[in-house]
């Protein structure tokens, strides 16, 4: 850590004569009473004397003397002498310089180890904002690229009515916006990476020191100070310079990791958490981040096995560099990506793969290698207000694909799929087809189980007992004593659609052979296939038992 001459002649007051060249602002690490005749001081420390003392000094070594005054020889000095000396303001002793200098660099050291720890313990961004209330006193917010609110000083009072709507709404609203585009704020928030002090007035009644981080071209975080208490001068803007060095270095392991989508993230946390106002607000804040908010969508999530020792921040990562299309984000210990699809109204209720989602599925699969997952797939929807509904349609998918993994049950039975994941009942899958299987599944191919699963933990005790539970165990049973295979060879009819061809192609029988045996299991259940009611509730037994013997398995979520 350093302070410069600066910040310290800052803390001192008004009234100091500097004989260092005017702009000049050394920087020191620590300060040190200068002892006459000791030989050398490092040009990082702040020499603290005696104005007489530093006169007479050996100046060779370019240190920097903050004077005491004890004399006027200053007036009748030369150059040379006078090189490297300021003399602080007013009539206080040597002691007590140096003690405000060093009580100083104490608070400022102290002040920088605390954020040092925030950021070390993930403690948030806010506490950074906490910690820099007593340095500054001035009202600092920092805002993500949709102009919401993050973090804001909350101990001191919103100093105008920019400042004041900003809080009351949690982010800017439109006539603040407009604001901002009449007078080119938004070009200049887009533009600036250094820090910059506005004097001009135009959206506030104060100085205004701000900073604006960019990641991938597009600005991300936008730090705002407005200088209520202290003003915008050298020594303010250099601890604002010290406090943006920890808001970035927070900024890139918690804030986002994707640059000009950070605010897409942002809005679709607070969608899926209720914390935006209505819909309208979300409409407007997609607009900001220039991310559509109606137009087709659908919603990836990623369940690991062990969250405890998962990594997200670094799969967010690599999930974004494999999925360019999509945009991933961390939330409530999952990983979520947002995907462009297919508006409700030109998509498919087909349960099979389409094109665009294997591809997805594939990339995603390759960059989580090693990873332990289930991911479940939402249906399409057309307009990001809907994510919460994606985000419980993807769940379910993902927990009936846990639940048929551990029944073992995953890879699909024959042509129609039975059981199967992303890829069963649909075009193929390629060489990645089983791991895409065994790993993503989507809420179209999981209603019917989840229905099921219903319906035995609305009434576990008449369910097992029914029709549904008790022909599926006939069949196993006659199964197992006969060597025959007629619960297979059932199912495959069902889910061909009583195709007996097809059914026949698949257990390389006759078709004929295949309707002899349809023929023995109609009579060994006492039902007709003819009646699609009873061919419902054997399919609801087929997919109940896959989730792992009708009950002896956790529900669905």
């Amino acid at each position: 850590m350093e302070i410069s001459l600066a910040l310290i002649l800052d803390e001192l007051g008004p009234g100091a004569v500097r004989y260092i060249s005017e702009g000049a602002s050394p920087k020191f690490t620590s300060a040190e009473l200068f002892i006459p005749g000791q030989p050398y001081y490092s040009p990082d420390k702040l020499l603290v004397c005696r104005l007489s003392e530093a006169l007479a000094a050996d100046k060779r070594f370019g240190s920097c003397f903050l004077c005491a005054r004890d004399t006027t020889a200053d007036a009748d000095a030369d150059e040379a002498a006078l090189a490297g000396i300021c003399v602080a303001p007013g009539d206080a002793g040597l002691r007590d310089l140096f003690n405000r200098v060093m009580r100083l660099f104490v608070r400022v050291a102290e002040w920088v180890m605390a954020m040092e720890r925030s950021v070390a313990k993930h403690s948030g961004i806010q506490e950074l904002l906490d910690l820099s209330e007593p340095v500054f006193g001035n009202f600092i917010t920092i805002q993500d690229s949709t102009f919401k609110l993050i973090a804001h000083t909350k101990n001191i009072e919103p100093p105008g009515p920019v400042m004041s709507r900003l809080v009351e709404y949690g982010f800017q609203p439109p006539e603040t916006m407009e604001l901002f585009r009449r007078h080119r704020r938004l070009e200049e928030y887009k533009t600036i990476s250094d820090i910059v002090v506005s004097r001009d007035r135009i959206t506030s009644d104060y100085d205004v020191v701000k900073k604006t981080f960019h990641l991938g071209g597009s600005m991300f975080i936008i730090v705002v100070m407005e200088c209520c208490k202290k003003p915008a001068d050298n020594a303010t803007v250099e601890l604002f310079g010290m406090l943006i060095e920890h808001i970035e270095a927070y900024a890139n392991v918690d804030i986002t990791k994707t640059g000009g989508i950070a605010g897409v993230k942002a809005l679709a946390q607070d969608i899926l958490e209720g914390a935006t106002g209505n819909k309208e607000e979300a409409r407007v804040r997609s607009t900001y981040c220039g991310y559509p908010f109606e137009g087709g969508f659908r919603l990836f999530v990623f369940t690991f096995e062990d969250e405890e020792n998962v990594p997200f921040a670094q799969l967010v990562h690599v999930l974004t560099e494999a999925c360019r299309d999509g945009v991933s984000f961390y939330y409530e210990n999952n990983v979520l990506m947002l995907e462009p699809g297919n508006s409700v109204a030109g998509s498919s209720i087909h349960a099979g793969i389409q094109p665009d989602i294997e591809k997805t599925c594939e990339a995603a699969l390759g960059a989580l290698a090693g990873f332990e997952f289930v991911c479940g797939i939402s249906g399409d929807f057309d307009c990001l207000w809907e994510l919460p509904t994606a985000f419980e349609q993807a769940k379910i998918a993902s927990s009936v694909l846990a639940r048929l993994r551990v029944a073992g049950a995953v890879v699909g039975a024959g042509a129609g799929g039975g059981a199967g994941g992303v890829g069963a009942g649909g075009a193929g899958v390629g060489s990645a087809g089983a791991g895409i299987r065994a790993r993503f599944r989507l809420f179209s191919q999981s209603l019917v189980y989840f229905f099921a699963d219903a319906a035995r933990l609305a009434a576990p005790g008449v369910f097992d007992s029914s029709f549904l539970s008790r022909g599926i165990a006939a069949l196993r049973e006659h199964d197992a004593q006969h060597h025959t295979d007629t619960e297979r060879i059932l199912r495959l009819f069902l889910e061909n659609e009583r195709n007996a061809t097809k059914v026949a192609s698949s257990l390389h029988m006759h078709r004929n052979t295949v309707l002899y045996h349809i023929e023995r299991i109609s009579g060994m259940l006492g039902v007709s296939l003819d009646d699609p009611d009873v061919r419902l509730m054997l399919m609801l037994a087929f997919k109940a038992h896959d989730l792992g013997a009708l009950g002896k398995t956790p529900a669905i979520i």
